[in-house]
């Protein structure tokens, strides 16, 4: 009646744990892979922005 799992239960606990940090990794990099997506778009509608009153200055000097 002790408390020490036996080594198939170590071993399958060390498969869940892997598939676990492996899931997480996957969450991390999907995360980070949208994140940088979303900040991408920022930063072009941005510079459209720009793009467009630098025009429209231009237009109104001639």
């Amino acid at each position: 009646m002790g408390s020490n799992p036996t080594p198939s239960a170590i071993l399958i606990l060390g498969n869940v744990e892997i598939l676990i940090d492996a899931k997480l990794e996957t969450l991390f990099f999907m995360e980070n892979k949208l994140d940088r997506l979303e900040r991408e778009t920022r930063a072009a509608a941005s510079r459209s922005e720009i793009t467009k009153e630098d025009s429209s200055r231009a237009s109104k000097n001639l």
